[in-house]
Order: structure tokens, then sequence, then C-alpha cells
């Protein structure tokens, strides 16, 4: 992956970050994408942005 990010909206699930704890992290507020995150995940990613109830992860192939 080249980017990934998280649009406004995300209501702490936590999904993302049980799914790719090496790309996200979530706290009472937010998910973010971890500053040292290995984006060779794909696969992981990409099932994290499925997996989102709300649909604001994104991310650039």
């Amino acid at each position: 992956m080249k980017k990934v990010w998280i649009a406004p909206g995300c209501i702490v699930c936590r999904a993302c970050e049980d799914l790719c704890p090496d790309v996200f992290t979530v706290d009472e507020i937010s998910a973010e994408v971890r500053s040292d995150a290995d984006l060779s995940s794909r696969d992981s990613i990409e099932e994290a942005a499925q997996a989102c109830p709300v649909d604001v992860i994104n991310y650039q192939s």
C-alpha cells in the first residue's frame, strides 16, 4: 500500500486494531494509522477496511 488513512466518522469499534494491530491503533476518540505502520500488510489492511462498519478506512494501492 502507498497510503492508508482514516476518514472522519470512526465509531471506535476496534475492528481495525483487532484485525491489523501493526497498522491501526484506537483510542477513546478514533482509530489512527500508526506512524510506524507496516503498509506491506495489504491483505490485513483490506480485511480491516472491509470489516469497518462505517467505511472510514481508506487506502491507495
